[in-house]
């Protein structure tokens, strides 16, 4: 496989398929059982005297995450340059726009 880009590799490309409408490709869902987050939970409410060295050792070892985690994420601003515009269609455009959508492959 080193002689292509990644995910360009024949093998890569013929295990891509389009989903059709109403197909579902996960139908059982996320596993069952418990998350990170609830076995953490779970530990840590049976072994309570291990809550400081969970807190002390998870803010040594990430201490941005451990502080986004309680703060949050800070504020991203958002720009662009590009110019924003308003079509405006007569419902015939409208009515002729959504019948070429629908007859698209899905």
């Amino acid at each position: 496989m080193g002689d292509y880009p990644n995910g360009k590799h024949p093998n890569s490309l013929a295990n891509l398929k389009l989903i059709k409408k109403g197909e579902v490709r996960n139908p059982h869902g996320r596993p069952k059982g418990y998350t990170i987050k609830e076995l953490v939970r779970k530990y840590l409410d049976e072994h309570p005297d291990d809550m400081k060295a969970f807190v002390q050792h998870f803010v040594k070892e990430n201490r941005d995450l451990s502080w986004r985690m309680l703060e949050g994420n800070p504020p991203q601003s958002l720009e662009h340059s590009g110019a924003v515009g308003v079509v405006d269609l007569t419902d015939e455009q409208y009515e002729r726009l959504l019948a070429e959508i629908r007859q698209r492959p899905s």
